[in-house]
């Protein structure tokens, strides 16, 4: 009975400091005191013979010199002791880094009927790809406030009975991904190719705002994973396909209030990776035949400016409707203080620091440090009251 009294006592204490004084500085403070439970992540053991290795090898160097993993490579056999059977696997990333680390980035290809945690089909990449604790804590926030986001946590990799390797671990957008949620509908993407294609050939400085618009006005549309469904298909992309082209409305094809939640808190997550032409993913919902956004590759980091501010015309076709305009500023203005955020981390502090403290125990160097919320909410703050 005292220990409850204690902690509502403590739970009023901390919803008092984090409405009356900056919200982050109150978790931060936090941070250093309340204990982080025990968290003991699973273990995944492959298993391949020297002919594999050999194949493994000879495809890392076929991408020695170049400066991404492109074309994707092929899946090699391999066996999953968990599992109790053989599963496919190929190497995984954009950038080489994902190669070069010894915890080299990976797909984990399953049988139908044989999956791992529920999953066909599942990447595992050294967390630094991933800025370390970030991801995790940004997919573990969009789920809670009702978004579609992805399964992601850490684990053990042992490959051969090597020494255990720490992986972060995402669940693949796929047929799957729908079925798992009992989501009715169909996923869609931009063609990402022409542009790493074009990347192969050239090293530019930078990536302008005229070149990432050139590929997205070109890139075709299309589906992910196989379909049943041609004809929602068929209207998915002939809707995404006219609303790019300046035809169709943002709010006459996507989910409002949702899609402007999302583009909000990508702001205040600096997670505009995320929802680059060439990342951002589509979910077309059959049953009210609105688009919706998934959380993926966040690359949660600082931010100069909030994505209307930006020059890329994929922002600049959701905000030239003024009435998903007003619903994102809104949804803006009311994250801009970080309060909401901040009881999100407190409420989550406990687990949140058991996974970091696993990952400084694997890797002493790893960043993080959630600090850059904090200037996050300043520049919507700075926008929003300008």
């Amino acid at each position: 009975m005292k220990k409850t009294r204690w902690i509502i006592f403590g739970l009023s204490v901390t919803v008092f400091l984090v409405f009356y004084f900056k919200p982050y500085t109150v978790y931060h403070s936090l941070n250093s005191i309340i204990p982080s439970t025990e968290f003991v992540p699973d273990t995944l053991h492959l298993n391949w013979n020297k002919k594999v290795s050999l194949k493994l090898e000879s495809i890392k160097n076929s991408y020695k010199g170049k400066r991404y993993m492109f074309p994707k490579p092929s899946y090699i056999k391999v066996f999953v002791d968990e599992l109790k059977d053989s599963s496919k696997i190929r190497f995984k990333g954009d950038y080489l880094s994902h190669l070069r680390r010894k915890e080299w980035s990976f797909r984990l290809k399953n049988k139908k009927k044989n999956k791992w945690k529920g999953n066909k089909k599942i990447n595992f990449h050294h967390p630094r790809e991933r800025l370390d604790i970030n991801e995790y804590v940004f997919h573990r926030y969009m789920k809670e406030s009702g978004h579609l986001a992805l399964d992601y946590d850490f684990t053990i990799v042992i490959k051969n009975n090597d020494k255990p390797q720490l992986y972060a671990y995402e669940e693949c957008i796929d047929r799957n991904y729908l079925k798992k949620r009992n989501l009715k509908g169909v996923l869609l993407r931009f063609d990402e190719a022409p542009f790493f294609n074009w990347m192969m050939y050239f090293v530019p400085d930078s990536f302008p705002a005229t070149l990432i618009n050139r590929f997205y006005k070109s890139s075709k549309i299309l589906s992910i994973g196989k379909l049943k469904n041609q004809n929602l298909l068929d209207e998915a992309k002939r809707k995404l396909s006219n609303w790019r082209k300046g035809n169709l409305k943002t709010s006459e094809i996507f989910n409002i209030e949702k899609t402007a939640d999302f583009l909000a808190l990508s702001d205040i997550w600096g997670a505009h990776h995320g929802v680059g032409f060439n990342n951002i993913r589509f979910f077309y919902n059959s049953d009210n035949h609105k688009f919706e956004l998934i959380a993926t590759d966040a690359n949660s980091c600082l931010i100069g400016n909030v994505l209307i501010d930006q020059s890329y015309q994929l922002f600049k076709t959701f905000f030239s409707d003024e009435k998903f305009k007003k619903s994102y500023l809104s949804k803006l203005n009311s994250y801009k203080d970080g309060r909401e955020i901040s009881v999100f981390l407190l409420k989550n502090i406990s687990e949140i620091k058991s996974r970091v403290k696993l990952l400084e125990k694997y890797y002493p160097n790893s960043d993080n440090n959630l600090a850059y919320l904090h200037y996050n909410f300043e520049v919507a703050k700075l926008f929003i009251d300008r």
